[in-house]
């Protein structure tokens, strides 16, 4: 790769776009976050919000745009699409106007043919906008590391609960280690000839929802009663509850997600790009890191530090 090479970022003040902002720095590249609060510590950072249009003079001399940003306050279909969907289209083709080389759009293991998640549907919408201007497309699994947001984020807030509902329990989700999405998108970024198809990047392994909890809960050193719940009611709780002015933590749409898990991943990561996303680990133990808390976890007799 030669250095000096340009990224912009939108969304990379949030969880997956600040990782894959900070992989791309190690590796040379300057790399511009577009966000909705720039900092004046911070002189790449510029002005940016799915909801207005994008001038592409703000893409100026950049080779790729990574396109992470997304809505997640917004809980209408309506609403999903106006902002989401139709910036999408906005940013994109604003990186074409501006002769961006190559465009990467985050996506989301959500996004598969048959889904009802509003979600899940939403990204399928920004995936077809990005395949139709030649745009990469990453559907990474359920994204955690040792500081995660996003859904696992908002589960590892839940910990700290005194009893822990898991709905869907018996659910699974597919996981994928921050680095290793992050490794995924900078090599997609540099290849000559990138997958025309959408890459899902996760381990094949399912983890069990109600696993997935067990492990955060230990990795935080705490013990919560965990309360097996059905999640039908869950659902339709937190439907109702969004009507309301209180901010969830968690959306109805993310539970449906968790009880309506998509296919399992293929081999097609590593046989394009020679990257095999790491399992979940089995068990889990807390141990101290740069950033305070952190999963350390323990298998086969040695420890892995996932961070």
């Amino acid at each position: 790769m030669t250095h000096g090479t340009t990224a912009a970022i939108t969304g990379a003040s949030g969880y997956v776009g600040s990782v894959i902002r900070s992989a791309l720095r190690n590796q040379g590249w300057r790399s511009i976050a577009l966000i909705r609060r720039p900092s004046s510590e911070d002189p790449d950072s510029l002005p940016f919000d799915l909801d207005r249009p994008f001038d592409p003079a703000l893409l100026a001399g950049v080779d790729t745009l990574v396109h992470c940003a997304y809505d997640f306050e917004l809980t209408s279909r309506s609403a999903i699409w106006r902002t989401n969907v139709r910036g999408t289209e906005q940013v994109l083709d604003a990186a074409q106007t501006a002769g961006v080389r190559r465009l990467v759009l985050v996506s989301t293991i959500a996004a598969f043919q048959g889904t009802e998640q509003i979600y899940g549907r939403a990204k399928l919408a920004m995936e077809e906008e990005a395949a139709a201007r030649g745009a990469v497309i990453v559907r990474p699994g359920l994204v955690y590391g040792p500081s995660p947001g996003g859904m696992v984020g908002s589960l590892s807030r839940a910990m700290s609960l005194p009893v822990v509902p898991v709905p869907a329990g018996r659910s699974h989700v597919f996981t994928v280690h921050e680095d290793d999405l992050a490794q995924a998108v900078v090599r997609l970024t540099t290849m000559n000839a990138p997958p025309i198809a959408p890459l899902v990047v996760a381990h094949p392994r399912p983890v069990k929802v109600e696993a997935l909890l067990r492990a955060i809960a230990l990795a935080q050193g705490r013990s919560p009663r965990f309360l097996p719940v059905p999640w039908r009611p869950a659902f339709w709780l937190l439907k109702l509850a969004e009507k309301g002015p209180i901010k969830l933590p968690f959306r109805a749409d993310s539970l449906w997600g968790l009880a309506h898990p998509p296919p399992r991943p293929d081999a097609t990561v590593g046989e394009i790009l020679g990257l095999t996303p790491r399992p979940f680990p089995e068990c889990a133990q807390v141990g101290p890191d740069r950033k305070g808390s952190l999963f350390v976890f323990r298998r086969r007799g040695h420890t892995d530090s996932p961070g």
